[in-house]
């Protein structure tokens, strides 16, 4: 009697504690199993379409048991962007009222929703979080099964393929204002025809342009004597020094007729050698209208290592071109006056100015400086012309004249422009990143690449950086473009998703440039700063002059469907 009382008693105690492991959730959801997130952009309705299943296996959970999906995406500044939730309940479920299943058999639960467009989607992490509840015993509990990125990708943001500029900042070169005094065959008299030329009359201009600044000083002036070279040089050489000698005492007496009232010495006025016979030839070529006149400048552009090779070519040039003996050779009967000076920095406007009028007095960098500073690319190429006629061994201004050429789109001035730059400095790895670009332009890579082979410096590695953002390397280009910071970093990063490192690059750019303030709206989007953004795209579309054409849909509604 007292073993089948035990019995019973024992069997009392167990059913409550059976019944209670029913009624209790299961201790995980390891064996929940989650298909892959899909997303996909709907551009017809601008909205974001997220889906995904999740399979519960037969009997995990008891028929009590009431299972919700709770999905939300957080975007990068935290904020909580929750989705609709979606359950289903066990077939003795009594105080909840979702879609009936029977948890004794396999259940895949599908989940879809859309969200309307928005940029910082791009940076988002999408949380997929499960409410379990057992009606019977109310426990309940939430548990995440999933946290990661939505996995959206936007089409990439092609490069700016602009060419780097080049721009004198180390030429050697003194602004000289030069005049001439001609003379007659065989005579060193000063003559009133021989100074009323357009040489001379400039160069007086020039002085009294130069002499509004109180600071300007003359501090020598260089007399050279010359005869033309059809004389010996036993008739030529006495006549030309005292051609010289003529020329000083004619330029004391008309310093004085401009008012110059500055003292110079007699040891400041220098009676010189004459010229060098190449550069001379150069100038006087540049400045007629010798029919062959660009094809004979290429050609002795290919001396300019070997001066006595340039001299024996253009005598023989001389004796077989009778055009050229009849416009050169009267003007080589002269005396140049060149006058050296100190004078105050010129502002903006008195070198945009001096270039259009005097551009003699000015050094190949202040040239630069105004042509850098001409908004019109027409004007920039007439300046950079007019500044290798005073320097033509300068590459650096040759280059800058390819650059313009380059915004111009003229291509083929443009390699005409850098072949000569290749000329005068040969292996020159910021002649050949601006040659490089010609081919970057046109989308031939293997061709860009050559030509960047085997160089190094900031801009053959800006171009290599340019290649891999074409061909979509975005995180290969980034150390690369770093080499000259500009806009194209900033893409780059936005494309490899780099958003906070964009905005730090941009706001180191200057702020006033169409792309700097229209890609500074882009990433304040995708951080979510949406107000801010707009008044960047505000101020883009005020200094917008067609450059945005076809750029303006990168943000919102560019995602890759």
């Amino acid at each position: 009697m007292k073993k089948l009382l035990s019995v019973l008693l024992m069997s009392l105690l167990f059913i409550p504690v059976a019944s209670m492991a029913k009624n209790r959730l299961p201790a995980d959801l390891n064996g929940v199993k989650l298909s892959p997130v899909q997303t996909e952009y709907l551009s017809s309705e601008g909205k974001i379409e997220v889906s995904f299943s999740v399979t519960v296996p037969a009997n995990y959970f008891e028929r009590r048991v009431t299972f919700v999906l709770m999905p939300s995406i957080e975007l990068i500044d935290g904020e909580l962007i929750k989705l609709p939730y979606q359950g289903v309940q066990g077939t003795s479920v009594v105080d909840t009222n979702y879609p009936v299943v029977d948890w004794s058999k396999e259940q895949v639960i599908s989940y879809t929703t859309k969200v309307p467009v928005n940029a910082a989607l791009l940076h988002s992490v999408l949380h997929i979080d499960v409410y379990l509840y057992n009606c019977l015993s109310k426990a309940e509990r939430v548990e995440r099964i999933y946290s990661g990125p939505l996995n959206l990708a936007a089409l990439p943001i092609a490069p700016m393929i602009i060419p780097a500029n080049v721009v004198v900042g180390d030429v050697l070169g003194e602004a000289k204002p030069e005049g001439r005094i001609t003379f007659r065959v065989n005579s060193h008299a000063v003559t009133r025809e021989g100074t009323n030329n357009p040489s001379f009359n400039k160069m007086n201009d020039m002085l009294k342009f130069l002499m509004q600044d109180p600071a300007f000083t003359i501090t020598e002036v260089n007399i050279v004597g010359n005869a033309s070279p059809e004389g010996t040089d036993r008739i030529n050489k006495p006549l030309a020094a005292n051609r010289a000698r003529a020329a000083v005492a004619h330029m004391k007496q008309n310093l004085r007729t401009l008012g110059y009232n500055k003292t110079l010495t007699d040891d400041q006025y220098k009676i010189n050698d004459s010229p060098d016979f190449w550069e001379e030839f150069f100038q006087f070529m540049s400045e007629s209208n010798h029919p062959r006149k660009n094809e004979i400048i290429a050609q002795f552009l290919n001396y300019r290592t070997d001066p006595d090779e340039s001299e024996r070519s253009v005598r023989t040039l001389i004796n077989n071109d009778q055009t050229i003996r009849e416009i050169i050779f009267p003007d080589l009967r002269y005396s140049a006056i060149r006058v050296s000076f100190d004078r105050s920095s010129m502002n903006q406007d008195l070198l945009a100015e001096a270039a259009r009028l005097y551009p003699s007095i000015l050094t190949p960098n202040e040239f630069a400086k105004a042509a850098e500073a001409e908004p019109s690319l027409e004007r920039k190429v007439e300046m950079y012309k007019a500044a290798i006629a005073l320097y033509p061994t300068s590459w650096e201004l040759y280059a800058n004249l390819g650059n313009a050429y380059l915004k111009l789109n003229d291509y083929k001035a443009a390699s005409d422009a850098l072949d000569n730059a290749m000329k005068l400095s040969p292996d020159n790895p910021k002649i050949k990143a601006q040659m490089a670009y010609t081919h970057i332009i046109a989308g031939n890579h293997n061709q860009a690449n050559q030509i960047l082979s085997g160089i190094s410096g900031p801009e053959a590695d800006y171009y290599r950086g340019i290649i891999l953002l074409e061909q979509g390397r975005h995180e290969q280009a980034i150390p690369l473009l770093r080499a000259m910071p500009d806009v194209n970093l900033a893409i780059a990063q936005l494309n490899a998703k780099q958003t906070r490192e964009a905005y730090q690059t941009l706001q180191r750019l200057e702020q006033e440039n169409v792309y700097t303030a229209f890609y500074t709206g882009v990433a304040l989007r995708r951080l979510n700063r949406a107000e801010e953004a707009e008044q960047f795209f505000n101020k883009a579309a005020q200094l917008n002059r067609g450059e945005l054409d076809g750029r303006t849909a990168v943000d919102y509604h560019a995602f890759i469907r």
